[in-house]
């Protein structure tokens, strides 16, 4: 599936919320992910930006979306708990 597939696949709600996610606060446009070429994904992790507590507290719980304070301590329900458990999650090799 390409970038532009994954985008038009998505309904009108998720489809805004999705392009706005990938916009930082600076304004910066991120590349949609599902349209970059597998060659060009860097898996080196020491080169990756740093992420830490704060960015991540930002991303689930102050910008609105689907994760709130509340869901988050259900975390069992969630989707992205349930794609580890069902094996879609994988480690990154590099």
């Amino acid at each position: 599936m390409t970038g532009t597939d994954y985008i038009a696949s998505l309904g009108d709600l998720d489809r805004v919320d999705y392009i706005h996610r990938l916009v930082l606060s600076n304004s910066e446009k991120l590349p949609n992910p599902y349209a970059i070429p597998d060659h060009e994904w860097v898996l080196d992790m020491s080169k990756w930006p740093s992420i830490m507590l704060p960015d991540i507290h930002t991303y689930l719980i102050e910008k609105p979306r689907v994760y709130t304070k509340k869901n988050l301590h259900a975390y069992m329900s969630l989707d992205a708990y349930n794609y580890v458990l069902c094996g879609h999650v994988h480690e990154i090799k590099g």
